[in-house]
């Protein structure tokens, strides 16, 4: 049996940038911003032929690039990329580590500025996303949900001094504010407008997610829902069936989910546990919240 959905480019419109939120008639449930590095040619056309191919008319995604500074042959291949595609967002910003926070930052601001959708999930190019599956869930309100942060959270994780992760701004205390990691969150319409009106005057830290959190770890009524389903940490904990979003996939691997949900209906072969997960503990201090006691893949419902 070979499982078939409605693919991405079949069922929506390009984008054009010059228009704005009252001029783009069509409004759509969710909108997938993937952050990808102008060089990554290779993973946006997999996930084009992947996880893109399922896709209801009501699902929208963009490529977000970061075009200031690019070589001429690089920038020529990213126009080529445009005009076959047309799903492309170009950010007026060089594209580094360093300038994630505010990639993320003005992905989400320009997004809102173009279009209509209830909510942004935010991930990067290599993540696989079960978007049927992921959409499902969101129709199950009956009307869109406000103040809404859906991922996989953390709520006592170190402040970096050193390294990659080093950052230098943060200096509230120890560890970060829960925040949901950033290989695939989703968070609903109003808090992105939140966050594209204050963003003059948000501080930005290194990480993008643990920025995010903070942005609105304040905000009144905010729902915070952690979810195993979103494997989005620095490394995969495995496969498992019910994954909305698994992060730190290769091109291959990529290829090889869509396969088997292409063929078998899910996603895993073989479902496997690389390392523990947990619930989150909002009961506790945050420094106690995330105990790994438990595998994803130990039942196949979620407690």
């Amino acid at each position: 049996m070979v499982f078939q959905w409605p693919s991405c480019s079949e069922k929506t419109p390009p984008l054009h940038p010059n228009l704005s939120t009252s001029q783009y008639q069509e409004k759509f449930l969710l909108t997938a911003v993937i952050i990808s590095a102008p060089g990554n040619f290779q993973h946006r056309e997999v996930i084009r032929q992947t996880w893109l191919q399922a896709c209801p008319v009501d699902f929208k995604h963009l490529f977000v690039v970061g075009s200031e500074g690019l070589d001429s042959r690089t920038m020529g291949l990213i126009s080529e990329e445009m005009k076959k595609h047309e799903d492309l967002l170009l950010l007026p910003i060089h594209d580094s580590y360093q300038n994630l926070t505010s990639k993320v930052l003005q992905a989400i601001t320009s997004v809102l500025g173009l279009l209509q959708t209830d909510y942004i999930l935010k991930c990067d190019d290599d993540s696989f996303v079960q978007v049927v599956s992921l959409m499902e869930h969101l129709r199950q309100a009956e009307t869109p949900r406000t103040k809404f942060y859906w991922g996989f959270f953390s709520g006592n994780a170190k402040v970096y001094r050193t390294g990659r992760w080093k950052e230098e701004q943060w200096n509230h205390c120890n560890s970060y504010l829960p925040y949901a990691r950033g290989g695939g969150y989703v968070i609903s319409h109003d808090l992105g407008e939140f966050l594209a009106r204050n963003k003059e005057d948000l501080a930005q830290f290194s990480s993008e997610d643990v920025s995010v959190g903070a942005w609105l770890a304040f905000v009144k009524g905010l729902q915070r829902v952690h979810d195993r389903r979103f494997d989005t940490e620095y490394k995969s904990r495995g496969c498992w069936n019910l994954y909305l979003v698994t992060h730190k996939q290769t091109t291959e691997s990529m290829v090889t989910l869509w396969q088997n949900l292409q063929t078998q209906g899910k996603l895993c072969t073989q479902e496997s546990s690389i390392m523990f997960s947990y619930e989150y503990n909002w009961n506790v201090q945050p420094s106690h919240c995330c105990v790994r006691n438990v595998s994803d893949i130990s039942s196949s419902t979620l407690s």
